[in-house]
């Protein structure tokens, strides 16, 4: 997809990321809901870009970041919610249904994970979630 809109994907992680215990599945959906809204926001050839990090405390980072405009604050907490769209005007064939990021934020939750999203100063939306890097009770 991002090949076909001419949009370059920047991945950098650095050299102690360790893998991490999860359900493949499910966390490749969340990777996926969270590129496809990125490429939804995103401006070519500027692209997205995803950081991943060890965190203390035996936990992974990763971070994904469009090109876009960023979105209003007031809006921030609420894309997480289902069938929320930042757009009003969007329709489910330019924007989809509203549930890509509200699946997303599930599926980390049920890892011992969290998710949040912030504006960055230079306009772009940045999507950071939060993993144990083995599951809970384990």
């Amino acid at each position: 997809e991002a090949r076909i809109r001419d949009i370059r994907i920047i991945f950098d992680a650095g050299d102690d990321v360790p893998s991490v215990c999860v359900d493949a599945v499910q966390i490749q959906q969340v990777a996926l809901n969270l590129l496809r809204n990125a490429m939804l926001h995103t401006r070519a050839p500027q692209g997205i870009r995803i950081c991943a990090e060890r965190l203390e405390g035996d936990e992974i980072e990763v971070r994904v970041q469009d090109s876009g405009e960023g979105i209003p604050e007031a809006q921030i907490g609420r894309i997480f919610e289902p069938f929320y769209r930042v757009d009003e005007s969007r329709n489910r064939k330019s924007g989809g249904h509203g549930l890509g990021l509200a699946i997303a934020a599930s599926a980390v939750r049920r890892h011992g994970g969290r998710i949040a999203a912030a504006n960055r100063d230079e306009g772009r939306l940045e999507v950071a979630v939060v993993l144990p890097l083995s599951p809970s009770g384990a």
